[in-house]
């Protein structure tokens, strides 16, 4: 399977990142590219909510959206699959959520992130996560799906050490520095070795010197900085 991993600026709407989304379908596509993956919250930008509830209520996307239609169109016409996380508006509950389409367009996984580390304390109760890790198969290979933090609540440990996918996909958004990631980053792919399966780290933005790699048992395959990665396997 062929990955694109690329990474984007740092805009200033949903519609602009939702066009720099598709453009790297597009080239994706061009590539021969099997699935382009996007890191944590990529399609409103992490930054986007403020945690007032009107505000977020408009901000956050359901599945039925023009702008998720939009994607499945183009993954469709491209014959590409594509994983990305966004703020997932669920009955008027948001969520922190990750969503991979495959490439007949059609939605394959709708992860909700369990750990609460992507809110503020002091949200109201409409912020939520879910409840239950899931995985999802695509050109027959299968895989789990952590958001960030999930992957350091503890708590989960014992249930994340039981899958044996091909992959875990561990899209997140970190904003470290360059030498705090230095020292991060060991902590990152320490973690990784707690699971039998290839991870695929991603962190999409280009300003914040935090790259996405491919790691199997802590050791490092493919890695990018501020640079798209195809990684093949």
């Amino acid at each position: 399977m062929k990955f694109f991993i690329p990474v984007i600026d740092r805009k200033n709407s949903i519609d602009d990142y939702l066009n720099e989304i598709l453009e790297k379908i597009h080239e994706g596509s061009e590539k021969s590219c099997d699935l382009v993956i996007f890191g944590e919250a990529i399609l409103q930008g992490f930054d986007s909510l403020n945690f007032d509830y009107k505000n977020d209520i408009e901000i956050s996307l359901g599945e039925s959206s023009r702008e998720i239609a939009i994607l499945k169109k183009a993954c469709n016409d491209y014959k590409i699959g594509l994983g990305f996380g966004y703020y997932e508006n669920f009955k008027g509950a948001i969520y922190s959520s990750y969503m991979v389409i495959s490439d007949k367009g059609e939605t394959i996984l709708n992860y909700r992130r369990r750990s609460p580390g992507w809110k503020e304390a002091y949200a109201n109760k409409d912020y939520r996560e879910g409840s239950s890790f899931l995985t999802f198969e695509y050109k027959n290979k299968s895989f789990l799906t952590l958001i960030c933090g999930d992957f350091f609540t503890d708590e989960f440990l014992e249930d994340i050490s039981s899958y044996y996918t091909d992959y875990l996909l561990w899209p997140a958004h970190l904003d470290f520095s360059l030498d705090v990631w230095k020292e991060e980053k060991k902590f990152y792919l320490e973690r990784t070795e707690i699971v039998p399966m290839k991870t695929i780290f991603v962190n999409s933005l280009k300003d914040r010197p935090t790259s996405s790699f491919v790691s199997y048992h802590g050791k490092i395959l493919g890695e990018n900085n501020k640079m798209d990665l195809i990684y093949e396997d």
